[in-house]
């Protein structure tokens, strides 16, 4: 008898030392830094792990990313995210090209929980990029299963240039730069 209370003790005590196991997997809420990517009225988010500056193009990004969706701060994380001139691949008449065109980088923090009215991961896309020369290959899913509930900057400059965008328009005129 002594054994089974024992057993039972000490599988509440672990059980509850990881709050993951007693919650479900809907409810739990996950934060991951990465770079934020605006382009062609896009929002990507490729994950990295440590970010100790606006260094997408040297950062090695192992995981794919995807595409993410959020209305609120938009308009002012696209005013601070630095831009860049690029060249991506397209493809015209079964021939790929690369076409230039500019994209704005960001890093950030994104906080979301799983979204179980959303489809699971969607096909794998490539974006292609060119900059410096030298060629990037992103792999990103076109759908994701996560809502997406905060968005924060890290580099504390460009807190302070969304900070400057609502000192300059305001909270409801949603402009872009």
């Amino acid at each position: 008898m002594q054994k089974v209370i024992l057993f039972f003790t000490l599988l509440i005590v672990i059980s509850s030392c990881n709050y993951k196991l007693l919650v479900s997997k809907d409810r739990i809420y996950t934060k991951r830094t990465g770079y934020l990517v605006f382009f062609n009225n896009q929002k990507y988010f490729f994950p990295v792990k440590h970010i100790d500056g606006n260094h997408f193009f040297t950062s090695k990004i192992n995981n794919p990313g995807h595409l993410v969706s959020f209305d609120r701060d938009e308009a002012a994380f696209s005013y601070a995210a630095e831009k860049y001139t690029i060249d991506y691949e397209y493809l015209n008449n079964g021939e790929k090209i690369f076409v230039r065109d500019t994209v704005r980088i960001l890093p950030v923090e994104i906080g979301s929980i799983p979204d179980g009215f959303k489809s699971k991961q969607g096909l794998p896309g490539d974006f292609i990029i060119k900059y410096d020369n030298k060629v990037k290959r992103l792999k990103y899913y076109v759908t994701n299963n996560e809502s997406v509930w905060n968005v924060y900057t890290i580099l504390p400059e460009d807190g302070k240039d969304v900070e400057e965008y609502y000192n300059k328009y305001g909270p409801e005129e949603p402009r872009m730069r």
